[in-house]
């Protein structure tokens, strides 16, 4: 999978992961398998890619910089993570990875068009919504873009720190 940039090619990975639930030929596969599925019909295709299901949490953070979304990392596999002081849990098993412009220098930065994009084609595409994770301080994810983000998500916390050691203390529990 690939884009054109950096925002792109994470927005892709979120489409193709998420969206391609019931694919049952073409990437990754050369062949379809075929077997018996789960209503026992004999000689389908059974193979199939994506996550199997609409993430639950997603994360954003600063494209311009690794570290932030890499703490997101640390929290994959947790089922009841607590959202910030939301006082939601949420599940980070599926959880996706999505980058927008920083703040660094633009205060004002608003959500990278095409992830919001990926964002709106999942809300509207997945049967229960999800929660979203703000990776950094104000300086990587401006306030603009955080507030785009709450008016896609179902919650939204903040997690930052004073330093990046912070920053994964905070994304790690």
């Amino acid at each position: 999978m690939q884009g054109d940039n950096r925002y792109e090619t994470a927005a892709s990975i979120a489409m193709v992961t998420t969206l391609n639930l019931n694919k049952t030929s073409g990437y990754p596969f050369e062949q379809v398998t075929l077997g018996i599925n789960a209503r026992g019909n004999d000689n389908v295709p059974t193979e199939t890619y994506g996550l199997s299901t609409c993430p639950e949490t997603i994360h954003i953070a600063a494209g311009d910089n690794p570290a932030d979304a890499l703490a997101a990392s640390g929290v994959k596999g947790i089922t009841n993570l607590p959202l910030g002081d939301t006082g939601v849990l949420t599940n980070v098993t599926n959880a996706l990875v999505l980058l927008t412009d920083a703040a660094r220098g633009n205060p004002g930065a608003v959500l990278n068009p095409r992830t919001r994009t990926a964002l709106l084609t999942i809300r509207d595409n997945c049967q229960k919504p999800f929660n979203a994770v703000i990776l950094g301080g104000e300086a990587a994810v401006s306030v603009t873009a955080a507030a785009e983000v709450d008016a896609i998500a179902n919650a939204v916390a903040r997690v930052d720190g004073s330093g990046l050691q912070a920053s994964i203390e905070a994304a790690t529990g």
